[in-house]
């Protein structure tokens, strides 16, 4: 049978596969319907037990690995000893030193003791709360706190304050000019006499 389709086809110039696999559906047709047909073995619904495959659950996350627990058996430390706090030191204020100037240098308040006191008060800065002494003999001199007016003048008619003791220390209250003479006759125009700044 093959030598005659091969005969056939070398007559005819035509492949015979086609006509073959027609015949062979054909058979096929007629032979399946007696068993259900030729696709009834393909199922169309989906088995009961299908779901059993699948699985259940899913984690909800990943899986953390816990480190390993310390060892029961570790030294106990020792307990810290908090120092004492230190004493407070006893601190007292100091107290700003006052300032204490002999007057001419020497302290002398008198005639005759060769100290011009206008140029020794001239070299110095007084402030405020700074004290001048004045040293002299109640019997021969005295010291007296008077105005420009009677400073120039040296005439004190109305002094603001006058010393009789003989060992003054007078303080500088208060910022401006202090004007100090000798009551005694003639010894202010002698030069017992002191013009003070304080700043």
């Amino acid at each position: 049978m093959a030598h005659q389709m091969k005969l056939f086809t070398q007559r005819s110039g035509r492949s015979m596969l086609p006509g073959l696999a027609f015949a062979v559906l054909c058979t096929l047709c007629v032979i399946m319907p007696a068993s259900g047909g030729l696709f009834d073995h393909i199922p169309t619904s989906i088995p009961s037990n299908f779901q059993n495959v699948l699985p259940t659950h899913l984690p909800s996350q990943l899986p953390v690995q816990l480190p390993a627990p310390l060892p029961q058996n570790l030294p106990t430390p020792l307990p810290q000893r908090i120092p004492a706090p230190l004493p407070r030191p006893n601190i007292r204020p100091v107290r700003p030193v006052q300032m204490v100037y002999p007057v001419g240098g020497n302290g002398v308040w008198a005639l005759g003791s060769r100290v011009n006191y206008n140029r020794w008060a001239s070299s110095r800065v007084f402030r405020v709360n700074q004290f001048i002494l004045f040293k002299f003999n109640p019997t021969t001199e005295n010291l007296m706190v008077v105005s420009a007016a009677e400073y120039i003048h040296c005439s004190p008619r109305r002094p603001a304050v006058v010393y009789r003791t003989g060992n003054v220390v007078f303080k500088l209250a208060r910022r401006g000019t202090y004007f100090f003479i000798s009551g005694v006759r003639g010894h202010c125009a002698a030069g017992v006499k002191m013009m003070v700044k304080v700043r």
